[in-house]
């Protein structure tokens, strides 16, 4: 069975390590002025930087996969849930970014141009009745220039408009 993994955005580890010390300090402060509310929250926070999440687009479905200190959750769409799949190859450069529909949820997962093809392929494959939006990224790129030409034409014709009121 072919999975495509999605590409996430991760911390590096200094980062993570700043954290840890960060709520260390803030919980010996808190524990010293006896302020009970703020340890839970530290805590909470210092737990989160142990959190992983993965996006995973398999023959099962579309999953989003959290783990938290060895304890594994699954958010699943099967194929027969989803209603509508769209890539997007200009926003997201030089990846892709693939929205995935269930009705009025989204899901916008990032991948390489390659991977969301041949996401989109198994989609096709695994409900032939969602509905796919299939522009390859050079008929996005002309569709994205067509947009700009016409806001640059309804702007030109905007200030003849306002010189025209202005003479008259």
């Amino acid at each position: 069975m072919k999975t495509y993994k999605g590409i996430v955005k991760t911390h590096a580890l200094y980062k993570k390590i700043l954290v840890l010390v960060a709520c260390v300090i803030l919980l010996y402060i808190e524990y010293n002025r006896e302020q009970w509310f703020y340890i839970p929250l530290t805590l909470i926070l210092m737990i989160s930087v142990f959190h992983h999440k993965e996006h995973i687009i398999s023959e099962e479905g579309v999953d989003i996969r959290y783990s938290l200190l060895g304890l594994k959750s699954v958010n699943r769409w099967t194929w027969d849930q989803i209603t509508g799949i769209q890539p997007d190859y200009i926003k997201a450069r030089p990846n892709a970014r693939l929205t995935i529909e269930k009705g009025s949820m989204l899901r916008s997962f990032l991948f390489t141009p390659e991977d969301c093809r041949a996401c989109i392929k198994l989609a096709a494959k695994m409900n032939p009745d969602m509905f796919i939006d299939d522009y390859t990224a050079e008929e996005q790129e002309e569709i994205e220039k067509e947009k700009q030409r016409i806001q640059e034409r309804m702007r030109a014709q905007r200030a003849q408009a306002k010189r025209k009121k202005k003479k008259s």
